[in-house]
């Protein structure tokens, strides 16, 4: 080998070499990550699951927020009135809303308390469209069968004793709670689309 070509090997062979590295690089870079999870949505079924967290369909950084109520009157089905914009729906004698379908007013927040014996046993609720929903459930098996559908409002559920017996809570797309009282019976919970989910534990 002449001195000629092996002076052009000796400089061919960085580049090459630089050319090969920078192709792994960008290759590197364009690779998709795997972030540790698929943030699917999920599901409690009888508040076996503490949390999870959904595909959500609330905004990011919006998780459990609610615009402030507009409404101006206080509809027929707030039975125990209204104060600052919240629909305050009373169910405290015994059947008092047994079998009602109860829809809360799309442009309040809703409180919805059973507390009498079967008070709201097979209701069927259906939350604010955008409002925050609070529902009480306190006496003997006041809230038996009931059925609770979120939407686009932050949900709550609260539970005491038996009230909670075969209750079943489905999420909307914002964040969704129950919490249940020592040795209470514990709701259904449905995840769904919820950008947050807790059941009782």
């Amino acid at each position: 080998m002449s001195i000629r070509t092996a002076f052009a090997s000796f400089i061919a062979l960085p580049l090459l070499a630089g050319a090969s590295c920078t192709l792994w690089t960008d290759d590197l870079i364009d690779a998709p990550r795997d972030d540790g999870g698929d943030g699917g949505s999920s599901t409690a079924e009888g508040g076996s699951q503490g949390s999870s967290g959904g595909s959500g369909g609330a905004p990011p950084g919006t998780c459990g927020d609610a615009p402030v109520p507009t409404a101006t009157t206080c509809p027929d089905v707030c039975t125990g009135g209204c104060d600052d914009g919240v629909c305050r729906v009373r169910c405290t004698g015994e059947d008092a809303c047994k079998d009602d379908d109860i829809v809360c007013p799309s442009s309040m927040d809703c409180r919805v308390l059973c507390q009498a014996k079967q008070a709201c046993e097979k209701v069927e609720l259906r939350c604010s469209e955008f409002g925050r929903c609070e529902v009480t459930c306190l006496g003997e098996k006041s809230c038996k069968e009931m059925e609770i559908e979120a939407r686009e409002g932050p949900v709550e559920l609260d539970c005491a004793g038996d009230a909670c017996e075969k209750v079943e809570l489905r999420c909307g797309s914002n964040r969704c709670q129950a919490s249940c009282g020592p040795m209470a019976k514990k709701p259904k919970v449905r995840c769904g689309e919820a950008c947050s989910c807790e059941a009782c534990r």
